[in-house]
């Protein structure tokens, strides 16, 4: 009777040996981190300013081979407005100098290598309160497959303002 406990105990943990094997090399994936936006102001001429939102983000590769990330961010506001982010737009300050912008991200991203940009959306509403960040194309499927709207999942990242810019509320994945 001890051995076969024994015999099935090996039995399961092989099976989820082998479960984990399988989701892992099928779902290479970029880590993904980002920081607190930041509402940035710019005074072309004296009779204008302009805003902008600059979010910073980064993409770390942890797979053994080259990524080619098919990075797709929106920002979505409680008042119904849908922002791009500037794709080529850099950012002159002394905080984010070593940052990349956002298409600097589409080149290949080597093994074991972490690039930081920022994202950075003009005009967002003065009147919103909360701010949804959707960021798409963080999971690898594969050179053959092509990568459709509808394979990819999103992760939301949602911000609320607070009194001196925004403040973190909710993180959430969503298909």
């Amino acid at each position: 009777m001890k051995r076969l406990h024994i015999i099935i105990a090996i039995f399961i943990s092989i099976a989820y040996f082998l479960m984990g094997l399988s989701v892992s090399s099928a779902a290479a994936s970029l880590d993904f981190g980002w920081g607190t936006p930041v509402i940035l102001t710019q005074k072309p001429s004296p009779a204008t300013t302009k805003t902008y939102i600059a979010w910073p983000i980064q993409i770390s590769n942890n797979t053994g081979y080259r990524l080619i990330p098919n990075l797709d961010i929106v920002a979505v506001t409680d008042t119904g407005k849908q922002y791009s982010p500037v794709p080529d737009m850099k950012i002159k300050t002394s905080n984010y100098s070593e940052m990349l912008t956002v298409s600097d991200l589409k080149n290949n991203i080597f093994p074991m290598v972490t690039r930081r940009a920022v994202a950075v959306f003009p005009n967002i509403d003065p009147k919103a309160n909360v701010i949804h960040f959707y960021i798409g194309g963080l999971k690898d499927t594969g050179i053959r497959k092509a990568k459709t709207t509808e394979d990819m999942q999103y992760l939301q990242i949602t911000y609320k303002r607070a009194k001196k810019g925004w403040t973190w509320d909710s993180t959430n994945v969503l298909e």
